[in-house]
């Protein structure tokens, strides 16, 4: 009798088991790779540019960046991203001159996160803040930087705050 339990306990256990497999292969997966129609998702590579970066008498804009992000936590729902800023240059101009700054070694993307349509993220090295709006296959906003042109052709500018705008769209 006792025998006859054991068995009927193992069959209801294993037939648990199958169902839950099946019920876990039934659920979507959570890859970060799928972009669809979710705006929230910026994971991928965009084309980047900073252009017209206004201080006192300086005026500065980016090359084109190539930027992969990826999102920085493990649930899909997650917003918060990272990721990198590769090579770039910007362009300074003042008084009729011009500096060519060049960021070889790129950036970190950090601190990035999307609520309801709208993205916030940083550059680190050189320090980009960001702020702005988001769709499918584009963003953009206001960006804000800090530079240090002491040693360029504009060292007479010193060190200039800069504020401008920022356009990036899916690669």
């Amino acid at each position: 009798m006792e025998r006859l339990e054991m068995s009927a306990r193992s069959r209801s256990r294993n037939g648990l088991a199958g169902l839950l497999a099946i019920t876990l292969l039934g659920l979507p997966s959570c890859d970060d790779d799928v972009v669809g129609d979710d705006p929230s998702n910026v994971a991928g590579r965009w084309v980047y540019q900073a252009s017209e970066l206004i201080g006192p008498e300086v005026t500065c804009a980016t090359s084109e960046v190539a930027l992969t992000l990826v999102r920085a936590g493990s649930i899909r729902l997650d917003s918060r991203f990272e990721g990198s800023a590769f090579a770039f240059t910007m362009e300074c101009r003042r008084d009729g001159r011009t500096a060519t700054l060049l960021f070889t070694e790129g950036a970190s993307v950090v601190n990035g996160e999307i609520d309801e349509g709208l993205v916030a993220f940083d550059f680190i090295a050189p320090d980009f803040i960001h702020t702005g709006a988001v769709t499918e296959d584009s963003m953009g906003g206001i960006v804000a930087t800090r530079l240090d042109l002491t040693q360029s052709s504009l060292s007479d500018a010193g060190i200039v705050n800069l504020i401008g705008e920022w356009t990036a769209v899916r690669d």
